[in-house]
């Protein structure tokens, strides 16, 4: 809960920021409070709660300052959770994707961590290439079950 409550404080102050220089805002809460909050995904399990916290101050505060709208609907929150190259802000749901990048993360790593232990100095792109696929079929997967397009 510490970790929310300091990213929510930050939120808090780019609110303010975003008062005056909006793009000021979104970039210092790109560079980072979302690499905060990617960090916590990918290391730290079951902690969707904890980034439902996160999640409501962009969605009551946040994307509102910026957007200098004050209310954000369900769909428009949706589109700005769509990376930039699909004409979204790239701010996704912190809470939402949690668990995803946590197995994600797990797979690559355990992979990783195997080599190491075993000491295998071999490089297998084509076993890389496996897992990217599998990563993939994974998020797709996630996506269709939460009714979602794939970006």
């Amino acid at each position: 809960a510490v970790v929310s409550t300091q990213s929510t404080g930050d939120i808090d102050t780019l609110c303010e920021i975003a008062d005056k220089e909006p793009q000021l805002a979104y970039t210092a809460y790109w560079m980072g409070v979302r690499k905060e909050c990617s960090f916590m995904q990918k290391t730290t399990p079951g902690i969707e709660s904890q980034l439902q916290v996160i999640e409501d101050s962009l969605l009551q505060k946040f994307l509102p300052a910026i957007t200098r709208q004050a209310y954000i609907q369900e769909t428009v929150r949706e589109i700005m959770a769509l990376p930039t190259r699909y004409g979204g802000l790239g701010i996704e749901n912190p809470s939402q994707m949690a668990e995803i990048h946590y197995k994600n993360s797990n797979a690559i790593c355990k992979r990783l961590c195997d080599h190491i232990i075993e000491q295998k100095r071999e490089y297998y792109p084509e076993t890389c290439k496996k897992l990217f696929e599998e990563i993939h079929d994974t998020i797709r997967s996630k996506l269709s079950t939460t009714g979602k397009k794939e970006p």
